[in-house]
Protein backbone atom coordinates (compact mmCIF):
# COMPACT_ATOMS: atom_id res chain seq x y z
CA UNK A 1 0.00 0.00 0.00
CA UNK A 2 3.00 2.22 0.67
CA UNK A 3 4.15 2.44 -2.60
CA UNK A 4 1.85 4.50 -5.64
CA UNK A 5 3.70 3.42 -8.64
CA UNK A 6 1.30 0.64 -9.44
CA UNK A 7 -1.57 2.84 -8.84
CA UNK A 8 -0.38 5.40 -10.86
CA UNK A 9 0.26 2.66 -13.93
CA UNK A 10 -2.79 1.56 -13.72
CA UNK A 11 -4.52 4.76 -13.32
CA UNK A 12 -2.93 5.51 -16.97
CA UNK A 13 -4.91 3.08 -18.02
CA UNK A 14 -8.00 4.21 -17.47
CA UNK A 15 -10.17 7.23 -19.27
CA UNK A 16 -10.64 10.46 -17.26
CA UNK A 17 -13.63 9.68 -15.24
CA UNK A 18 -12.54 6.20 -14.19
CA UNK A 19 -8.86 7.66 -13.57
CA UNK A 20 -10.10 10.50 -11.20
CA UNK A 21 -12.25 7.93 -9.35
CA UNK A 22 -9.30 5.12 -8.90
CA UNK A 23 -6.93 7.60 -8.11
CA UNK A 24 -9.52 9.46 -5.42
CA UNK A 25 -10.18 5.86 -4.32
CA UNK A 26 -6.04 5.33 -3.24
CA UNK A 27 -5.62 9.01 -1.75
CA UNK A 28 -8.32 8.32 0.75
CA UNK A 29 -6.22 5.15 1.51
CA UNK A 30 -3.02 7.31 2.15
CA UNK A 31 -5.02 9.86 4.43
CA UNK A 32 -6.44 6.84 6.31
CA UNK A 33 -3.10 6.00 6.71
CA UNK A 34 -1.65 9.54 7.76
CA UNK A 35 -2.08 13.56 8.69
CA UNK A 36 -0.22 15.37 6.23
CA UNK A 37 1.46 18.04 7.15
CA UNK A 38 4.15 21.00 7.21
CA UNK A 39 7.71 20.82 8.94
CA UNK A 40 7.58 23.76 11.52
CA UNK A 41 8.18 27.08 9.64
CA UNK A 42 8.56 25.81 6.14
CA UNK A 43 6.49 24.61 3.31
CA UNK A 44 8.15 20.65 3.22
CA UNK A 45 5.35 18.37 2.97
CA UNK A 46 5.39 15.67 5.81
CA UNK A 47 3.87 12.66 7.53
CA UNK A 48 2.51 13.83 10.47
CA UNK A 49 1.59 10.52 11.94
CA UNK A 50 -1.16 7.89 11.95
CA UNK A 51 -4.97 9.74 11.43
CA UNK A 52 -6.16 10.59 14.94
CA UNK A 53 -9.72 9.44 14.24
CA UNK A 54 -10.51 5.19 13.31
CA UNK A 55 -8.35 4.30 10.40
CA UNK A 56 -11.37 3.28 8.07
CA UNK A 57 -13.96 6.68 8.93
CA UNK A 58 -11.32 9.85 9.18
CA UNK A 59 -13.68 12.84 9.19
CA UNK A 60 -14.08 15.57 6.35
CA UNK A 61 -11.68 17.56 8.28
CA UNK A 62 -9.25 15.33 8.26
CA UNK A 63 -9.41 15.06 4.24
CA UNK A 64 -9.49 18.50 3.44
CA UNK A 65 -6.46 19.47 5.78
CA UNK A 66 -4.50 16.74 4.30
CA UNK A 67 -5.46 18.01 0.52
CA UNK A 68 -4.98 22.01 1.44
CA UNK A 69 -1.92 20.96 2.95
CA UNK A 70 -0.57 19.27 -0.08
CA UNK A 71 -1.85 22.08 -2.95
CA UNK A 72 -0.08 24.40 -0.26
CA UNK A 73 3.23 22.68 -0.88
CA UNK A 74 2.71 21.68 -4.32
CA UNK A 75 4.94 24.42 -5.87
CA UNK A 76 7.95 24.22 -3.13
CA UNK A 77 10.78 21.83 -4.00
CA UNK A 78 10.47 19.08 -1.74
CA UNK A 79 13.80 16.36 -0.12
CA UNK A 80 13.06 12.97 -1.51
CA UNK A 81 11.22 10.49 0.49
CA UNK A 82 7.72 8.75 1.12
CA UNK A 83 6.05 12.14 1.77
CA UNK A 84 7.16 13.34 -1.51
CA UNK A 85 5.86 10.72 -2.98
CA UNK A 86 2.55 11.14 -1.71
CA UNK A 87 2.66 14.52 -2.80
CA UNK A 88 3.39 14.10 -6.16
CA UNK A 89 0.43 11.43 -6.22
CA UNK A 90 -1.84 13.37 -4.75
CA UNK A 91 -0.84 16.64 -7.51
CA UNK A 92 -1.67 13.72 -10.05
CA UNK A 93 -5.03 13.79 -8.57
CA UNK A 94 -5.87 17.02 -9.04
CA UNK A 95 -4.60 16.89 -12.61
CA UNK A 96 -7.34 13.52 -12.97
CA UNK A 97 -9.80 16.11 -11.36
CA UNK A 98 -9.30 19.18 -13.71
CA UNK A 99 -9.49 16.68 -16.47
CA UNK A 100 -12.95 15.98 -15.36
CA UNK A 101 -13.87 19.29 -15.49
CA UNK A 102 -12.43 20.13 -18.67
CA UNK A 103 -14.22 16.77 -19.90
CA UNK A 104 -17.70 18.16 -18.12
CA UNK A 105 -17.15 21.48 -19.94
CA UNK A 106 -16.61 19.63 -23.38
CA UNK A 107 -19.48 17.28 -23.32
CA UNK A 108 -21.92 19.68 -20.94
CA UNK A 109 -23.98 16.05 -20.15
CA UNK A 110 -24.77 16.58 -16.72
CA UNK A 111 -28.41 17.51 -15.36
CA UNK A 112 -28.46 21.30 -15.19
CA UNK A 113 -29.04 21.41 -11.77
CA UNK A 114 -26.40 18.78 -10.28
CA UNK A 115 -24.27 20.49 -12.24
CA UNK A 116 -25.29 24.14 -10.45
CA UNK A 117 -24.88 23.03 -7.25
CA UNK A 118 -21.55 21.11 -8.33
CA UNK A 119 -20.23 24.97 -9.41
CA UNK A 120 -21.75 26.45 -6.48
CA UNK A 121 -19.36 24.15 -4.33
CA UNK A 122 -16.49 25.10 -6.30
CA UNK A 123 -17.23 28.73 -5.61
CA UNK A 124 -17.22 27.94 -1.67
CA UNK A 125 -13.48 27.26 -2.87
CA UNK A 126 -12.41 29.47 -4.37
CA UNK A 127 -9.63 31.69 -3.39
CA UNK A 128 -8.26 35.08 -4.99
CA UNK A 129 -5.14 35.38 -6.65
CA UNK A 130 -2.83 38.01 -6.70
CA UNK A 131 -3.18 39.24 -9.84
CA UNK A 132 -7.09 38.51 -9.67
CA UNK A 133 -8.33 42.12 -11.03
CA UNK A 134 -11.10 43.99 -8.68
CA UNK A 135 -13.40 43.93 -11.65
CA UNK A 136 -13.17 39.62 -11.97
CA UNK A 137 -13.62 39.55 -7.81
CA UNK A 138 -16.54 42.09 -8.43
CA UNK A 139 -17.83 39.83 -11.65
CA UNK A 140 -17.25 36.44 -9.12
CA UNK A 141 -19.23 37.77 -6.67
CA UNK A 142 -22.35 38.43 -9.05
CA UNK A 143 -23.04 35.21 -10.48
CA UNK A 144 -22.07 34.05 -7.72
CA UNK A 145 -24.91 35.15 -6.14
CA UNK A 146 -27.15 34.84 -8.98
CA UNK A 147 -26.38 31.14 -9.21
CA UNK A 148 -27.49 30.67 -5.42
CA UNK A 149 -30.14 32.48 -6.19
CA UNK A 150 -31.49 30.57 -9.20
CA UNK A 151 -30.46 27.39 -7.67
CA UNK A 152 -32.90 27.91 -4.28
CA UNK A 153 -35.67 28.92 -6.19
CA UNK A 154 -35.67 25.76 -8.57
CA UNK A 155 -37.39 23.03 -6.00
CA UNK A 156 -40.34 24.64 -5.67
CA UNK A 157 -40.57 25.92 -8.90
CA UNK A 158 -40.64 22.44 -10.55
CA UNK A 159 -42.05 20.77 -7.34
CA UNK A 160 -45.87 19.46 -9.16
CA UNK A 161 -46.88 20.35 -5.50
CA UNK A 162 -46.82 23.57 -5.17
CA UNK A 163 -49.27 24.89 -3.08
CA UNK A 164 -52.21 26.83 -5.13
CA UNK A 165 -52.52 29.34 -2.36
CA UNK A 166 -48.69 30.91 -3.72
CA UNK A 167 -50.62 33.23 -6.12
CA UNK A 168 -48.13 31.77 -8.86
CA UNK A 169 -50.60 30.60 -12.00
CA UNK A 170 -49.22 27.41 -13.67
CA UNK A 171 -48.15 29.31 -16.65
CA UNK A 172 -46.49 32.06 -14.47
CA UNK A 173 -44.84 29.03 -12.62
CA UNK A 174 -43.39 27.43 -16.28
CA UNK A 175 -41.93 30.98 -16.87
CA UNK A 176 -40.26 31.33 -13.97
CA UNK A 177 -38.80 27.95 -13.67
CA UNK A 178 -37.83 28.18 -17.61
CA UNK A 179 -35.81 31.95 -16.36
CA UNK A 180 -34.00 30.14 -13.53
CA UNK A 181 -32.91 27.19 -15.03
CA UNK A 182 -31.20 29.45 -17.74
CA UNK A 183 -29.79 31.81 -14.93
CA UNK A 184 -28.20 28.43 -13.77
CA UNK A 185 -26.63 27.73 -17.14
CA UNK A 186 -25.50 31.03 -17.87
CA UNK A 187 -23.63 32.00 -14.70
CA UNK A 188 -22.42 28.09 -13.79
CA UNK A 189 -21.29 28.55 -17.36
CA UNK A 190 -19.35 31.78 -16.40
CA UNK A 191 -18.05 30.86 -13.50
CA UNK A 192 -16.54 27.91 -15.22
CA UNK A 193 -15.04 29.97 -17.48
CA UNK A 194 -13.28 32.01 -14.75
CA UNK A 195 -12.25 28.89 -13.20
CA UNK A 196 -10.95 27.27 -16.19
CA UNK A 197 -9.49 30.83 -17.25
CA UNK A 198 -7.07 30.62 -14.40
CA UNK A 199 -6.24 27.33 -14.91
CA UNK A 200 -8.25 25.81 -12.00
CA UNK A 201 -5.63 27.12 -9.48
CA UNK A 202 -8.15 29.33 -7.61
CA UNK A 203 -10.38 26.10 -6.46
CA UNK A 204 -9.00 24.30 -3.18
CA UNK A 205 -8.16 20.92 -3.70
CA UNK A 206 -10.57 19.21 -1.44
CA UNK A 207 -13.74 21.41 -2.47
CA UNK A 208 -12.77 20.27 -6.26
CA UNK A 209 -12.29 16.70 -5.54
CA UNK A 210 -15.91 16.69 -4.03
CA UNK A 211 -17.51 18.64 -6.51
CA UNK A 212 -15.46 16.05 -9.57
CA UNK A 213 -16.56 13.18 -6.87
CA UNK A 214 -20.09 13.90 -6.86
CA UNK A 215 -20.65 14.56 -10.61
CA UNK A 216 -18.50 11.19 -11.95
CA UNK A 217 -20.64 9.69 -9.57
CA UNK A 218 -24.14 11.52 -11.34
CA UNK A 219 -23.39 10.07 -14.85
CA UNK A 220 -22.09 6.75 -13.72
CA UNK A 221 -25.54 6.43 -12.25
CA UNK A 222 -27.38 7.42 -15.42
CA UNK A 223 -24.91 5.41 -17.39
CA UNK A 224 -26.43 2.66 -15.29
CA UNK A 225 -30.06 3.50 -16.00
CA UNK A 226 -29.44 3.75 -19.51
CA UNK A 227 -27.92 0.14 -19.29
CA UNK A 228 -31.03 -1.02 -17.45
CA UNK A 229 -33.65 0.53 -19.24
CA UNK A 230 -31.79 -0.69 -22.37
CA UNK A 231 -31.79 -4.56 -20.78
CA UNK A 232 -35.48 -3.67 -19.88
CA UNK A 233 -36.25 -3.32 -23.53
CA UNK A 234 -34.41 -5.93 -24.91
Amino acid sequence: MRSTSGAVAKAFSLDAFARFSYLWAHAQSLIRLHVYTTRQGSKIFTQAGQAPSSPSTPSKKVFAYSLAVAQDCSHTPQPAGPANDDLQFFKLLWNATTDVFEKMLEEANLDLEVCGWGVNGLTAGYTELQTTSAAEKTKFIVYKGRLKAALNSLPSLSSPHSSPDSGVTPHRRVFMLTKARREVNICSNMLLQQFRSEGWTIVRWYHGIAVAESWVGNLNMRQALVVTEEEVDN
